[in-house]
């Protein structure tokens, strides 16, 4: 079975793809997106990696209703290394987790990839209901 990554800014559709993952069998290592903590996790790995991808604004929105926005929590930066880290490397697997028209073909490709059936209810938000 394939090894594979899920790199994220905060709040941009990490659980969501995480639960889409696991729920296949799979294990994935997470990390996120920070501007300066974690880079040998991103940059000096080599595994696939999966990115989902929300809405800038709603990322943004979530993160001031959990008192994310401020000096300490950086979206824009952290965004920013996100579209760079995509720009600069080939073995990156997109997850538009809030466009319809775009995220079934993605999921596709990374079912592929991982060589498993992936399934997800995108009308659901991780966290409602129990999930």
């Amino acid at each position: 079975m394939i090894k594979v990554r899920v790199i994220s800014v905060p709040h941009n559709g990490t659980r969501s793809t995480m639960k889409i993952l696991r729920e296949a069998g799979l294990d994935p290592n997470q990390v996120h997106f920070t501007g300066k903590y974690v880079t040998s996790q991103i940059y000096d790995r080599h595994e696939p990696a999966i990115i989902p991808i929300r809405d800038k604004d709603k990322v943004r929105q979530s993160w001031a209703r959990r008192g994310k926005s401020g000096t300490e929590f950086n979206l824009d930066e952290y965004w920013e290394e996100m579209e760079q880290y995509i720009d600069e490397h080939d073995n990156v697997y997109l997850l538009h987790i809030d466009d319809p028209e775009r995220r079934d073909a993605e999921l596709s490709a990374i079912s592929e990839l991982v060589g498993l059936p992936l399934e997800a209810d995108f009308s659901i938000k991780v966290g409602e209901n129990g999930n």
